[in-house]
């Protein structure tokens, strides 16, 4: 939805340039030519959202070409149409680039988030998606225990949130709903498990048995911390770097949760997993 709102923005304030033009004819035609090469652009990038973000810049642009508001009211207006898309232009950028605010949609992160938590994510910790060119600029690598946020490798459409457990080059294994990584057990205080001690054979589900598999490189292990009831790296598999967007700051709805969630840091143990 962000990059929606940052493309219409974009769009809206090109054409909203033109306005240094004198002659009404100059401006109607520049800002056609302008918005015309935007839908190019937007279409080549996103051909499936491209209609209703056209349509919605389209409606967008037409008050700055075409003037169709009273005449006694022109200055007021152009003021208000010009305050109104700097903030849309500031509010996008932050948007896409800086911060931006999640619902927690499920109860695979409980109890760290319940469902209906609203949260602040960084959206520039681990890198950025570079706009037109669909390039991803690499900051930092997220740490074992980090909350994270990305989109779903077999849906990027949606947001998922979930704890980082294995990093690339490490081998992951889960026996009896235990972790390991590189044969060293994983403790971890922030886990629950809706099924209790209850352990799924590997032959009926991976949920409780797993591995061992080595993760790829630029790619992560992420579980949630409702073992028994997350969609996660068990089942869909390791999480590319490419499909990240950002690390959970911390909650600010409801207010009696403000501040909850954690970036806690499991422990491995010198516990060596006998695999025989």
């Amino acid at each position: 939805m962000e990059q929606l709102v940052f493309f219409i923005s974009l769009g809206i304030g090109a054409v909203y340039l033109v306005n240094f033009l004198r002659e009404k004819w100059q401006k109607i035609l520049a800002g056609i030519i302008i918005w015309g090469g935007w839908a190019v652009m937007f279409w080549r990038i996103n051909g499936e959202e491209w209609p209703k973000v056209a349509i919605l810049t389209m409606l967008g642009c037409i008050p700055f070409l075409f003037e169709t508001y009273p005449k006694k009211y022109t200055v007021a207006i152009k003021e208000e149409l010009k305050s109104f898309f700097h903030t849309l232009l500031v509010v996008s950028a932050l948007m896409y680039f800086i911060i931006q605010a999640f619902k927690i949609p499920s109860g695979s992160m409980m109890n760290t988030y319940l469902i209906g938590d609203h949260l602040f994510a960084c959206k520039f910790r681990y890198g950025w998606q570079i706009p037109l060119v669909n390039k991803y600029l690499k900051f930092t690598s997220p740490s074992r225990g980090d909350v994270i946020i990305f989109k779903y490798p077999l849906n990027p459409k949606k947001d998922f949130i979930k704890r980082c457990i294995g990093l690339p080059g490490e081998t992951v294994e889960i026996k009896n709903k235990t972790v390991y990584i590189n044969g060293k057990k994983l403790i971890e205080n922030y886990t629950q498990f809706a099924d209790g001690d209850r352990s799924l054979p590997s032959h009926l589900s991976v949920r409780d048995n797993y591995g061992p598999v080595k993760l790829p490189e630029n790619s992560f292990f992420v579980m949630g911390d409702n073992r028994d009831r997350s969609m996660d790296s068990r089942f869909w598999g390791c999480l590319e770097r490419k499909y990240l967007r950002g690390k959970a700051l911390f909650t600010y709805w409801p207010p009696q949760r403000w501040a909850s969630g954690r970036h806690a840091r499991p422990v491995i143990v010198n516990m060596i997993l006998n695999t025989f």
